[in-house]
């Protein structure tokens, strides 16, 4: 007689015997002795009741029911294309901000703080930072990248904690996250606090900087990861070895 893990067929029967009502003298709204089973609970597992009723209750509280996970994640993964795009933003950003940390309208004192021509430059290259900034939350609004979502969060609350020093030039974030410059109230403002944000170093452009190049590396490194990934599901090539094992490790 063939076995299963030391128990025959016999056996096997007897562990299962307590779930027939008729066997075990037990109605079937009753336990059985052995298995402590609820029949009717038994029977809103086989109908699927249960199911439908777990993924009622993680709904609820925003959470994936078990079945979905996996097709949730598929469904919001960046391609290749979307990622490419963050990391073109994210560039531009860096760039823009730059060109702020190195701006000869922000290196002199405040002595020049009421020259209208240093003002006019420090308009358009300030101008253009909330360009860049407001286009990088267009495209990683619907990012699926966990590493992307978390350096745009941090970015944005880094904005959040210097939103009453941007105002005093004249920038405000709105419900968005997109940013909003009026030039009337840049220009009215002291130049020393446009210093003060973007020029110097520690300051709120230094830091967004950086944010700015956390995003690019980890879409960076998303993409890179897709293109190595198969069609049959599995990876094209091993990553522990390699150009891009090399840069990461």
């Amino acid at each position: 007689m063939s076995t299963i893990s030391g128990y025959d067929s016999s056996s096997i029967g007897v562990l299962f015997s307590s779930l027939n009502p008729r066997s075990s003298g037990l109605s079937s709204a009753g336990v059985s002795d052995m298995l402590g089973i609820s029949y009717s609970d038994y029977a809103t597992i086989r109908n699927g009741s249960y199911g439908k009723l777990v993924k009622a209750y993680y709904k609820q509280d925003g959470k994936v029911p078990f079945g979905d996970a996996v097709n949730d994640k598929a469904e919001k993964e960046d391609s290749e294309k979307e990622l490419s795009s963050i990391i073109g933003e994210s560039k531009n950003l860096q760039s823009s901000l730059e060109a702020l940390m190195s701006s000869k309208a922000l290196s002199g004192g405040a002595s020049d703080s009421d020259d209208s021509e240093q003002k006019e430059v420090a308009w358009k290259e300030v101008s253009s930072f909330v360009k860049s900034f407001n286009s990088l939350m267009d495209k990683t609004e619907d990012s699926g990248t966990s590493g992307v979502k978390k350096g745009v969060e941090s970015l944005i609350q880094l904005t959040t904690e210097n939103s009453k020093a941007l105002k005093s030039i004249g920038i405000t974030i709105g419900k968005d996250n997109q940013l909003t410059i009026k030039e009337e109230d840049f220009k009215k403002a002291d130049l020393s606090k446009v210093k003060n944000l973007f020029y110097n170093k520690g300051g709120y452009g230094y830091r967004a900087y950086v944010q700015a190049k956390l995003i690019e590396t980890r879409a960076t490194t998303q993409k890179e990861k897709e293109s190595t990934y198969g069609k049959r599901g599995t990876y094209t090539y091993n990553e522990n070895q390699g150009v891009f094992y090399n840069q990461t490790t």
